[in-house]
């Protein structure tokens, strides 16, 4: 057997769904994975810094001051800086890592009727999340297990709701770091491997996420001590396991130093439209769609300039006349 069929034996084996195999079946002689890669991993000991970014549209999501303010959002922008490193091992397959929030902002689009109120709310938790941290824990693939928001007081409920929607609105900035790396010689030995759970097909629901997914992850090009991975899929996601199910196409790009484990940057993309027997089905829509960036900063590179934490307020209606007083008049009629 030829190495271009063994790949495209072990990737049909790897990617069950349409949107997998579309890679898979694409791949020819050419474009064929790398292969024979050495085991790598992630090497938390050194510690890094990351500028994480995501964007989430179609998702509506509770926010609230301490004071009574509350406010419900339709989509968001977050922006994260992240010192992580301290691993400790948790069981025999599985450790967690301490990433302290450098540095934050948040942008919101309220619904119509919380126009305007927004603004304190988001300074608010903007506040609330300096000195906090997370605490994440891996797998020895590389999967994300579990995510924690730490430091924040919650005292009593309205303040544990909030300290959640703001863990759920994080855990879409690290979404990105959830990648499962080929553990298998044979992962390996042909560049593909296949993965069936994902943070990136999560909705941010506080009462969790039913469904379903599966991945490839496809290693297109090495250069140096770096790989590129290139990875399509699909999920079917039902927030809260309630009465919407979302049918999610799912691509990312990663570039994963090997020898020294880390990973370099990623971009990423997941968009859902509700199926024909969802409640909210709705012909042509896109309800909803998450879209993220992550990459390291180096010791001698500089963070990036962060956003302002803002409301973002609905556009104004512009009339294409300025002049015009509307109605029909009479000798047009």
């Amino acid at each position: 057997m030829s190495a271009v069929a063994g790949l495209r034996r072990h990737c049909l084996a790897a990617a069950r769904t349409a949107g997998a195999l579309a890679l898979c079946v694409a791949m020819a002689p050419a474009e064929a994975a790398v292969t024979d890669l050495p085991a790598f991993g992630w090497d938390w000991e050194a510690g890094h810094v990351y500028f994480l970014e995501a964007s989430v549209a179609g998702v509506p999501i509770a926010l609230s001051k301490d004071q009574n303010r509350d406010v419900v959002v339709q989509g968001f922008t977050i922006q994260l800086a992240l010192k992580c490193g301290s691993p400790e091992r948790e069981s025999k397959r599985q450790y967690e890592v301490r990433c302290d929030v450098q540095d934050f902002a948040l942008q919101a689009k309220p619904r119509p009727s919380d126009a305007g109120r927004t603004q304190d709310v988001l300074e608010e938790m903007d506040d609330k999340i300096s000195g906090a941290w997370l605490q994440m824990r891996f797998h020895d693939n590389g999967s994300l297990v579990n995510f924690q928001l730490e430091g924040l007081k919650t005292h009593n409920r309205k303040e544990n709701r909030m300290a959640e929607n703001m863990r759920l609105i994080l855990h879409r900035a690290v979404a990105g770091l959830d990648l499962r790396l080929p553990t298998r010689p044979i992962d390996r030995e042909f560049g593909v491997w296949g993965q069936y759970e994902s943070v990136i097909t999560m909705y941010p629901s506080g009462t969790g996420t039913a469904g379903a997914a599966e991945m490839v992850h496809l290693v297109k090009q090495r250069v140096g001590d770096s790989i590129a991975i290139e990875t399509a899929g699909r999920a079917a996601i039902s927030p809260s396991g309630g009465n919407d199910t979302f049918d999610t196409r799912i691509e990312s790009r990663t570039v994963f130093n090997i020898d020294d484990g880390y990973m370099v940057e990623r971009i990423w993309v997941a968009e859902g439209w509700a199926t024909a027997g969802s409640a909210s089905a709705e012909a042509g829509q896109r309800p909803y769609a998450q879209a993220g960036r992550l990459f390291v900063i180096r010791d001698n590179e500089e963070m990036p300039v962060f956003m302002n934490t803002e409301e973002l307020g609905p556009s104004p209606t512009k009339l294409s006349d300025p002049e015009a007083t509307g109605g029909v008049l009479p000798n047009e009629m």
